[in-house]
């Protein structure tokens, strides 16, 4: 239905200003420190560069930080990428457009896996 229908968007502007700065740190800082991927990525990682003859705080200090500014980057540059790509997503006339190719993919990704042979075991 996608595929045919004409697409519009509907953003509530109000919503999405209302958030503090403060608020929205806090939100994203609990929900990194939370995950679980987290946890584990920085359990088997930090180790193997942790120097056993030298202080563990000032080595797991820098790791951080180095880590810290590492993720910030990325995010910035995926944010900024993000804001770029903001506006021709939330185009009205390029709307239409982006459901028919997304269509077209999913369409042919459906007559690609009915064609292809299951692997006998």
């Amino acid at each position: 239905m996608k595929f045919i229908s004409k697409s519009a968007i509907h953003i509530d502007e109000e919503k999405t200003k209302n958030r503090s700065f403060s608020k929205l740190y806090a939100e994203g800082f609990l929900m990194s420190a939370s995950n679980p991927k987290a946890i584990v990525f920085f359990a088997a990682l930090f180790p193997l560069f942790i120097n056993e003859t030298s202080l563990f705080w000032p080595q797991v200090l820098i790791l951080g930080v180095t880590f810290l500014i590492m993720d910030g980057t990325s995010l910035l540059i995926y944010t900024r990428f993000a804001s770029k790509l903001k506006v021709y997503l939330e185009n009205q006339e390029k709307m239409h457009l982006q459901n028919r190719i997304i269509g077209t993919l999913l369409i042919c990704s459906g007559i690609m896996l009915s064609i292809v042979k299951r692997a006998q075991n």
